[in-house]
């Protein structure tokens, strides 16, 4: 059996590998990618956050799901 790379800790999944911590970064250099462009089309803080809300939802749900395929209490 594999080693888990994420354990639940209360809502979210922690990372406990190198694997894990990886998936993490990727996630969230993904994310200040997405707020950035985002905010070079957007008039406003405002704009920037209403812009790219649907979006970073969509990479943290997407980062829950990997971590609850690879964690360590998947039920």
């Amino acid at each position: 059996m594999p080693k888990p790379w994420f354990k639940k800790t209360g809502w979210i999944h922690r990372p406990i590998t190198w694997a894990g911590y990886f998936s993490l970064l990727f996630f969230l250099l993904f994310a200040v990618n997405i707020v950035v462009i985002v905010g070079l089309r957007s008039n406003s803080i405002p704009d920037t956050f209403l812009g790219s809300l649907p979006y970073l939802i969509s990479v943290f749900l997407l980062y829950e799901w990997v971590a609850w395929r690879q964690s360590l209490n998947r039920k």
